[in-house]
């Protein structure tokens, strides 16, 4: 018998969730219950049986990015994360959300300021006005979730805690890692709804790639109302 556990990159998949499903709203969230009804499924989908032979689901690392304290945010998202955390069979592993603004701000801004005295209007309201808009919506990046999925895959195959590694990922920074476990004796295990854009490198490192099917996906996946602005 052999225990398989799945590395999720929650973000990753509903970037390329979303595309594959073609929707246009970026606010995507997973279904957790869902999600791991679909892991533990994935020794009937699977094909190859070197792999999936009397293989038992052992549980679903679930990495993301947070909002620090404070953030007008992390109440809401932290209480995602308890209720997520609570699925059984979930562990959540979180990074750090980083935000910035969007590219070209200042020169936006620069572009405004002097269009305003050109006309010699009033700038301040206005300026401030174009800040708190431009402050609402920043860019927003994760920091650290891929060393956080990366260190759970080395320890857990040196500890020899599962025997197959499924990655549910497209990054090209976790080829090497993914190798790494792979020489330590564990099967890998691709995961994706499409193959399209995956980096090469872990289809070559992958023992087998399997597509979430769409059925599965459009189960998986959920969007919430956009927030009026």
């Amino acid at each position: 018998m052999s225990d398989y556990v799945v590395f999720l990159d929650a973000a990753n998949l509903c970037k390329r969730g979303q595309k594959e499903l073609g929707w246009e709203s970026e606010n995507v969230r997973i279904n957790a219950k869902k999600f791991v009804q679909f892991s533990k499924k994935l020794n009937e989908i699977g094909a190859n049986t070197g792999i999936w032979e009397n293989a038992t689901f052992s549980g679903v690392y679930w990495y993301d990015g947070a909002f620090p304290p404070g953030h007008a945010m992390y109440p809401k998202q932290r209480r995602a994360f308890e209720a997520i955390a609570a699925t059984t069979g979930v562990t959540v592993r979180t990074g750090k959300v980083v935000e910035r603004p969007y590219p070209g701000r200042a020169r936006t801004r620069d572009t405004l300021r002097e269009t305003l005295q050109f006309f010699k209007l009033d700038e301040k309201p206005i300026l401030e006005k174009f800040d708190e808009l431009w402050g609402l919506y920043p860019v927003r990046q994760q920091k650290g979730v891929d060393t956080l999925i990366i260190s759970d895959m080395l320890m857990g195959a040196v500890n020899q805690e599962f025997n197959t590694v499924v990655l549910v990922s497209g990054d090209s920074d976790l080829a090497d890692p993914f190798r790494t476990v792979k020489s330590l004796g564990c099967k890998t295990v691709l995961v994706a709804p499409t193959e399209t854009g995956l980096a090469p490198e872990l289809k070559r490192i992958a023992d087998e790639t399997i597509r979430i099917p769409y059925n599965e996906l459009r189960r998986i996946l959920y969007r919430r109302p956009k927030k009026k602005r």
